[in-house]
């Protein structure tokens, strides 16, 4: 994981937000943004831009909407489809956790999404809490996320891989546990 240094001396991770929707991809970069923990390194609106993105800034962590797909007009050729885009991100980008929003209901489309190799899943119903959470998990390491809302669409008894909700915070007791002790400057 790469960490930036800002001037408070405290290390951000960096996203690439992606969403074929110019206002959401504001909304999500806003957000971001004014999460302390979080800086904005790029914004894609199409499969060509995200690649393009990731390619030249690199990023932490990916965050995309599971329709965006590539466009006909650029000279680099571009997944057409959310799901081949995922499978090429993570063919290129290995270490680079993707979290996608998306609108799908169906526990095989939210299936194929893990399978492609999404870290986690949060529905475009989800408020931004639940988004938060998956991209926490997602940067820690831990697969197959999903918020609560999409983990009732993939319950264990239609799934092999069952998606885990980490939309409610675990307990720990009276230990608060936190991964900044962990961190160093790179």
């Amino acid at each position: 994981m790469r960490l930036t240094k800002k001037m408070t001396r405290q290390y951000k991770i960096e996203v690439v937000v992606a969403d074929d929707q110019s206002a959401v991809l504001s909304g999500l970069r806003d957000w971001f943004e004014h999460r302390e923990r979080y800086r904005v390194d790029g914004g894609a609106t199409d499969a060509a831009q995200l690649l393009d993105t990731l390619a030249r800034h690199g990023g932490d962590l990916v965050v995309m909407n599971g329709d965006i797909g590539g466009t006909t007009e650029t000279e680099t050729p571009a997944p057409t489809d959310g799901l081949t885009l995922l499978r090429e991100l993570r063919r290129l980008h290995p270490d680079v956790p993707v979290v996608v929003v998306t609108s799908a209901t169906d526990a095989s489309t939210l299936r194929a999404i893990h399978d492609a190799g999404a870290a986690g899943i949060v529905g475009t119903q989800d408020d931004m809490r639940a988004l938060e959470r998956v991209c926490d998990r997602a940067m820690s390491g831990a697969t197959r996320i999903a918020s609560r809302r999409i983990a009732e669409w993939l319950k264990p008894e239609t799934s092999t891989h069952a998606a885990r909700s980490f939309d409610t915070p675990a307990s720990y007791g009276d230990v608060r546990v936190s991964v900044k002790p962990f961190t160093s400057p790179a």
